[in-house]
């Protein structure tokens, strides 16, 4: 769920899901602290590294409901769901998880951060799009997604 919307991301289903052919669009839904599932995420860790002062979680974002990779795509940065099993799958498909406290992190790739702005698809639908740091940034709370209760009404 995002913080700042209180809204939650999730898999793109009905007369619009398609974004290309190998992937479905990703975005959050306007309703407040709701969430049905098409939003359920797993987040299965690739990595995990340790450095002085330092620990780094790499996970990949599966849609559980569709079977779909949550991924940055190259050009314009929007998040989207690989729905292809026929290949090996996005490239930019592994994500930073930098967690703020217990309840909110911040999912990244290098310079790009996930977030969720006031640009929206349409009345009941927000983007979802990888920013460069700088309009936003860790602190936005554009960008920071809350864990645990799905359900928060």
């Amino acid at each position: 769920m995002n913080k700042k919307y209180s809204e939650y991301v999730y898999t793109a289903m009905g007369e619009t899901p398609n974004l290309d052919a190998t992937s479905r669009y990703i975005w959050v839904w306007y309703e407040k602290m709701f969430i049905d599932d098409t939003g359920h995420i797993r987040a299965a860790a690739q990595q995990q590294t340790h450095s002085p002062g330092k620990n780094q979680l790499l996970v990949q974002l599966q849609g559980i409901k569709y079977n779909v990779t949550y991924y940055m795509r190259s050009g314009d940065k929007m998040i989207a769901g690989w729905e292809s099993q026929q290949s090996s799958g996005p490239v930019n498909s592994i994500w930073n998880i930098e967690f703020i406290d217990n309840e909110r992190i911040v999912l990244y790739q290098g310079d790009y951060i996930m977030c969720s702005t006031e640009e929206k698809y349409n009345t009941e639908r927000r983007t979802v799009r990888a920013y460069k740091r700088g309009t936003y940034n860790f602190e936005s709370d554009e960008c920071q997604w809350l864990l645990g209760k799905c359900d928060r009404r």
